[in-house]
C-alpha cells in the first residue's frame, strides 16, 4: 500500500490519504485513525524511545534542519517542543515522567501535573498583567502548600530578600523561619504589624535599626511597641519612646517613664528566694554612677536600711537605729499629745533655735531661777523652760 501511494504521486495528496492508512516519515508516521468509533483522530507517532530514538516532535524554522540540537538525548516520554529562532532555547509540553504532564523549557520543568496535583517551579518573578493584584487561591478547602525548605521571598534584592520558609536545617527542631533582610543601606530588619493605614506610609520610626525586631503600630500610626534586640545580646521590650525593659548578661533592667500603678489586690516586691538575698534602691551620683541609697533585707527582725552601709535601720518590729547624727531642719513647735513623745527643732527667734520636746505628762517648773546660774533653754509642750546645769 505504501508503494502504491508513492507511485500515485501528487494525485494522492489531491484526493487525500484514506483513513487508517499511515504516511511514514522515516520511522515516524501520520495516520487518520478511526479505531475509536467515538473519537476519530489524527495520530502522529514515533517509535518507542530507546537508544538514539527520542520521542520528540520538534517545531522550528528551516534553520533546525540537519542540526544536532543536543537537547533530547535519552528522552523516552513523548513531548512536543518549539525551538526559538537562533536555536539556543526551547519550550514544550509533554510528559516529564510516567503519568506526569509538564510544561517544559531547556532550563527545566516550569510546572508539572501528577497525581499529587499541580507543582510549579519559578525561576524568576510573577507579574500581574495590570495594576490590579492577582490571587493565588486554593479550592475545595485544600491548602496552598510550600514544601519543606522552599522559600517565599519578597522584595527586589535577591541576595537580601526577606523570606519565609519551613526550615529543616536543624535535624532536631524543624521551625517556621521568617528571615528579615540584613541591615544595609535603607534595608532594616524590622517586621511591622498594623492595620491598612500603614500601607505605603513613611513611618519614620525605624531608620538605622540594625538588630531584628517585631513592631506593632497603633491605629493612628503615631506610636509603636515591639520586642527584639536593642543591642547585641540585649533582649528588649521597646516603644517609640525608648526601651521599657531590657534583659542582657547582667539581668533585667526596667526603665520607667511614668508611674507604677497597683491594682486593688496586694502586690509583693520580692528579692531572689535564696539565703541572704536582698534588693537595693540606687540613684546616680554625678560622674560616679549608680550608688546604693537603701535596701530591703531579711533577718530574724527584717529591716529597711538607708545609706550605703545601712547606717539607719527601720525594723519590722518597730524599732529604729541610727548610726550617725540626726538633723532637724524644719521649725515645728511642740505640743502635748496623748500617748506620744517627740523630739524636734523650734526657732524661738532669730539666731535662737532650740530642741522642742513634747510629752503627755505636764511639766512642773521652779519660778526662782537663781539657784543655778547655768541653764539650758528647751521647748516642752509649747512653752519655754530652762534646764539648770551644774558640774557636780
Amino acid at each position: 500500500m505504501e508503494l502504491s501511494l508513492l507511485n500515485r504521486g501528487l494525485s494522492v495528496w489531491n484526493t487525500g490519504v484514506p483513513a487508517s492508512i499511515p504516511v511514514y516519515i522515516g520511522s515516524a508516521q501520520l495516520e487518520w485513525s478511526n479505531d475509536d468509533a467515538n473519537a476519530n483522530a489524527l495520530f502522529i507517532t514515533t517509535p518507542e524511545g530507546s537508544g538514539t530514538v527520542a520521542t520528540c516532535f520538534v517545531f522550528g524554522d528551516a534553520s533546525i534542519r540537519s542540526q544536532d540540537l543536543g537537547w533530547f538525548n535519552g528522552v523516552t516520554e513523548p513531548r512536543v517542543v518549539v525551538v526559538d529562532d537562533d536555536m539556543d532555547s526551547w519550550m514544550g509540553i509533554g510528559h516529564s515522567a510516567d503519568d506526569t504532564a509538564a510544561f517544559m523549557t531547556d532550563s527545566g520543568n516550569v510546572f508539572t501535573v501528577a497525581n499529587g496535583g499541580l507543582a510549579v517551579t519559578f525561576g524568576g518573578a510573577i507579574y500581574s498583567a495590570s495594576a490590579n493584584a492577582f490571587t493565588l487561591a486554593a479550592t475545595n478547602a485544600a491548602a496552598l502548600r510550600f514544601n519543606d525548605d522552599c522559600v517565599l521571598a519578597m522584595g527586589g534584592s535577591f541576595t537580601n530578600d526577606p523570606r519565609i520558609t519551613f526550615e529543616t536545617a536543624d535535624a532536631n527542631a524543624h521551625v517556621l523561619m521568617i528571615c528579615l533582610g540584613v541591615a544595609q543601606a535603607t534595608t532594616v530588619p524590622v517586621a511591622v504589624f498594623g492595620d491598612n493605614s500603614i500601607f505605603n506610609t513613611d513611618l519614620g520610626f525605624f531608620d538605622g535599626v540594625t538588630e531584628p525586631r517585631i513592631a506593632i503600630v497603633d491605629a493612628d500610626d503615631d506610636s509603636w511597641c515591639g520586642i527584639g534586640h536593642s543591642a547585641d545580646d540585649v533582649a528588649a521590650f521597646m516603644t517609640d519612646s525608648g526601651n521599657v525593659f531590657t534583659v542582657g548578661n547582667g539581668g533585667l533592667d526596667v526603665t520607667f517613664g511614668g508611674h507604677i500603678n497597683f491594682g486593688a489586690s496586694s502586690l509583693d516586691l520580692c528579692a531572689y528566694d535564696a539565703n541572704a538575698a536582698f534588693f537595693e534602691i540606687k540613684a546616680r551620683d554625678t560622674d560616679v554612677g549608680l550608688v546604693a541609697v537603701a535596701s530591703v533585707r531579711g533577718a530574724a527582725d527584717p529591716y529597711f536600711g538607708v545609706g550605703g552601709s545601712n547606717a539607719f535601720k527601720f525594723y519590722y518590729s518597730g524599732y529604729a537605729t541610727f548610726g550617725g547624727a540626726t538633723f532637724w531642719t524644719s521649725s515645728v513647735d511642740s505640743a502635748a499629745v496623748a500617748d506620744e513623745v517627740s523630739f524636734g527643732r523650734y526657732e524661738i527667734g532669730a539666731g535662737n533655735t532650740v530642741i522642742a520636746l513634747s510629752q503627755e505628762t505636764a511639766v512642773a517648773a521652779e519660778a526662782d531661777e537663781t539657784k543655778f546660774s547655768n541653764k539650758l533653754q528647751v521647748r516642752i509642750n509649747g512653752a519655754t523652760y530652762y534646764i539648770m546645769l551644774c558640774t557636780t
